[in-house]
């Protein structure tokens, strides 16, 4: 079934790079960081730069380098963005690009696009499954103001024993960090990649990119060469851990420190159990060698796999929690978790639980984490549901206070919004309201502190992609390609629903530099104002 891969990760300071997602204004309007020294993330605080800091709620403003743009991956951004645009095509597959209006540049992708764009230090990241073969997943580095193409890695899907689709490319918004990317590939692997690619050589330890190529080397016109990606480390959770997942491996990866976060990817099989129950759901990885540092201590598929719901999709973020980090991460088990980000002998430690199927429930085939969890003021916002493939139903959004300790399912729910049909996206949450799409076409807009709906606006088509606010709009993107904005407010106020961009979306919307980007399907847009 297809996933919700919507997903990615990293920032530029003044001289370099720099997490600006863990930045904010002080009182007096200083810039305050979360991290004690150094110019970046993986510099002080630690393995996992976990120590107390003064780090709230910031709106990603500048590049987008994660899924989310920033650690709390909340789909807000503080990007002053069009308010109209217009796209003309002559027919599905050709973009009439001198009769757009406030179109910068589009740029054709492959059959399906599940992942989202990540945008940093002037180049554009986006993942997504080849048109040729279809069986393949490429990785493309663009030029962020034109969108020419600088580098692609086009990755062959290698049959696996189980579990695994062949056509849903590759599935995850890439994380940006200085001169490196990370993602994970079709074949059940993070991996970290060279932002310049090839052209400044074949950048070890890895260097078999050559296997990786669709089929059979130069004979069939694929050659390994400057335009090619670099891989400069893998890690394979099936060579590594015996993990499958189901369907495809779906994970935008987050970073803190030194350390990259990821799911295993641990699922069902054929819905029905789990061959590895032991394996651990929630995985930390040393950045610069990709050599595995931690898990989680949950065992969250429990004895057989009896606690599994289906896959395991969700993005980890990062909650700022009375100035301390919680690694938050909605389990395949339908839990939502707080970590320690700092590991303890080889261990992430529990800090609170929040169980979402009610006691007695089945959880096979239930409602589960896709979209990641979103902290704000101290409250983790989150929708629960199932991919689109398994149709619509009924599910809920809650409130849970991210104060507590240990298990807070009895005490910790502050609201739950039962109105919501399925839903695959993470929320956007913003000066006090909270915004979901669901799969039966709606967008919900509920108040922050008591969950009540403000207003529901139906888009007459499912929605598989999460909203994204910025610029007091709110922007969506139903499976039939019509684009909505909405203004972003307690009050509905429709001001855009005449916008058609010609493929279905299924991707995650990012606001970087004054420029919305749309991955649909098939076309990537960068809708903004001519430089």
């Amino acid at each position: 079934m297809i996933v919700a891969a919507m997903n990615c990760f990293r920032f530029l300071s003044l001289a370099g790079w720099l997490c600006v997602a863990a930045t904010s204004l002080g009182a007096a309007g200083e810039v305050v960081s979360p991290y004690p020294r150094g110019r970046g993330q993986g510099e002080g605080g630690g393995a996992a730069g976990s120590a107390t800091q003064a780090a709230p709620d910031a709106v990603q403003r500048g590049d987008w380098p994660q899924y989310g743009g920033t650690l709390q991956r909340n789909m807000v951004s503080a990007e002053p963005l069009v308010d109209s645009f217009a796209v003309k095509f002559k027919d599905y597959w050709t973009p009439l690009r001198k009769e757009h209006r406030n179109v910068r540049w589009l740029n054709t992708l492959g059959s399906e696009t599940y992942g989202g764009v990540t945008i940093a230090n002037g180049k554009v990241v986006v993942c997504y499954a080849a048109w040729k073969p279809k069986t393949a997943g490429v990785v493309a580095c663009l030029e962020e103001a034109t969108g020419r193409s600088l580098w692609q890695l086009k990755i062959q899907h290698v049959e696996m024993k189980r579990n695994t689709q062949n056509y849903l490319g590759i599935c995850s918004s890439a994380t940006l960090e200085g001169d490196r990317a990370y993602t994970v590939s079709n074949r059940n692997e993070v991996l970290c990649l060279d932002m310049r690619g090839m052209a400044d050589g074949n950048t070890g330890p890895f260097v078999d990119e050559a296997a990786y190529l669709p089929g059979d080397g130069p004979a069939e016109g694929f050659e390994v060469n400057e335009q090619c990606g670099d891989i400069i480390w893998r890690f394979s959770v099936t060579e590594k851990l015996g993990i499958y997942p189901h369907d495809t491996y779906a994970c935008s990866p987050l970073i803190l420190g030194n350390l990259v976060y990821v799911n295993s990817g641990l699922s069902l099989y054929r819905h029905e159990r789990c061959e590895t129950p032991e394996a651990p759901s929630l995985l930390a990885l040393d950045k610069d060698t990709g050599n595995l540092v931690a898990t989680d201590d949950q065992r969250m598929a429990g004895i057989n796999g009896d606690r599994l719901a289906h896959g395991n999709w969700c993005n980890p973020a990062i909650g700022w929690v009375n100035g301390r980090a919680q690694l938050l991460f909605g389990g395949p088990d339908a839990v939502c978790y707080a970590f320690d980000p700092q590991p303890q002998d080889g261990k992430l430690r529990k800090l609170w639980s929040f169980d979402c199927v009610p006691r007695g429930k089945r959880r096979v085939g239930g409602n589960h984490f896709l979209g990641n969890p979103v902290c704000v003021n101290n409250k983790v916002y989150f929708a629960l549901g199932q991919d689109w493939t398994h149709g619509s139903g009924p599910a809920f959004m809650a409130c849970v206070d991210a104060t507590g300790a240990g298990d807070v399912t009895q005490t910790g729910l502050v609201w739950r919004y039962d109105g919501i049909n399925r839903s695959q996206a993470t929320v956007s949450v913003a000066d006090g309201l909270v915004y979901a799409t669901d799969i039966a076409g709606q967008v919900h807009c509920v108040d922050a502190e008591t969950g009540k709906p403000c207003w529901v606006f139906d888009t007459k088509a499912p929605l598989w992609s999460p909203t994204l606010v910025a610029n007091g709009h709110v922007y969506a993107c139903n499976s039939k390609g019509w684009f909505f904005i909405l203004k972003h407010g307690k009050e509905l106020e429709v001001q855009a629903s005449d916008i058609r961009l010609m493929s279905r979306m299924c991707g995650a919307m990012s606001a970087a530099n004054g420029v919305l980007y749309v991955p649909t399907y098939r076309f990537l847009y960068a809708i903004g104002p001519a430089p």
